[in-house]
């Protein structure tokens, strides 16, 4: 397995409101695992300086995603090469203005015990929002069978045996 290495360093001449609450932060997001920076307010020209690691499992189709103030942009992780580290500004496109400056790095090998924590935490929070939407299927289920006395739930048969048995007590 691979695994990219990114350390998003700052943002140019980002497009941000002045005076918002919200603040600045770079979005980032490969292979289905998104992670974000720490929000800088009152800048145009953010200084983030956080590393990110995220686990590829295919290399030729992965591609890291990253956005921030309305703008975005695309790396093909096949075009990086593995060990060398590369420093870029990357234009944000659907923005008026702003470069992110990323450092990459493809390396091969384990997940580091931090990516584990991000790994776990992502999943976590996927696993758990599964879980709310089944809940709430079975009780929208559930109510539909326990509010209709009429209807019946009446278990199938599942071998040659059930089948016999379920005709010899009808």
């Amino acid at each position: 397995m691979a695994r990219l290495h990114v350390r998003v360093i700052r943002g140019l001449d980002l497009d941000y409101i002045e005076g918002g609450s919200q603040g600045t932060q770079c979005l980032l997001e490969c292979e289905g695992l998104k992670l974000k920076t720490k929000r800088q307010t009152s800048t145009k020209n953010p200084i983030w300086n956080e590393s990110f690691e995220f686990p590829i499992c295919n290399v030729e189709t992965a591609q890291l995603e990253a956005s921030a103030c309305d703008g975005k942009f695309h790396v093909s992780v096949k075009k990086l090469q593995f060990g060398n580290k590369v420093v870029q500004g990357f234009r944000l496109m659907g923005c008026k203005s702003g470069v992110i400056q990323l450092e990459l790095e493809l390396q091969i090998g384990g997940i580091n015990p931090t990516l584990a924590d991000q790994l776990h935490k992502a999943h976590l929070a996927q696993w758990r929002a599964a879980k709310d939407r089944e809940e709430a299927r079975l009780k929208i289920t559930s109510a539909r069978v326990h509010g209709n006395p009429r209807e019946k739930m009446i278990p199938m048969p599942n071998t040659t045996r059930d089948r016999q048995d379920a005709k010899h007590h009808q």
